[in-house]
């Protein structure tokens, strides 16, 4: 009973000092979060083609094992290349929704019937 009550104070004085997230800060928060995911996104697009460029000269010059290779390489990268354009996809509606935020909830208006 002792430690319960303890650790129920302790808890009660740290839960007072700490503070929730400013709308701001979380604000920053999400757009470093975009930025970093666009980073990352364009960076296995250009990786992608890259390799299905290199692949795709190599292919026609190798034999045996080194053609299955560039071949797998090939069928590799474009599902990379299909993953990096749903991440731009969806990359570009989340910016779309960080320029324009919707408005808060006092703001808005509802439609009422006329007459």
């Amino acid at each position: 009973m002792k430690p319960t009550l303890i650790t129920l104070l302790l808890f009660l004085g740290f839960s007072s000092v700490t503070k929730a997230q400013t709308p701001s800060s979380l604000q920053e928060i999400v757009t470093r979060q975009a930025r970093l995911q666009k980073t990352g996104t364009w960076t296995l697009a250009g990786w992608s083609v890259a390799n299905l460029a290199v692949s795709g000269l190599a292919i026609g010059r190798a034999k045996g094992s080194a053609r299955y290779f560039h071949e797998m390489n090939l069928y590799w990268n474009v599902v990379n290349v299909g993953i990096a354009s749903m991440g731009l996809l969806a990359l570009r509606k989340k910016m779309i929704l960080l320029r324009f935020p919707l408005l808060p909830k006092n703001t808005i208006h509802s439609k009422k019937a006329c007459c």
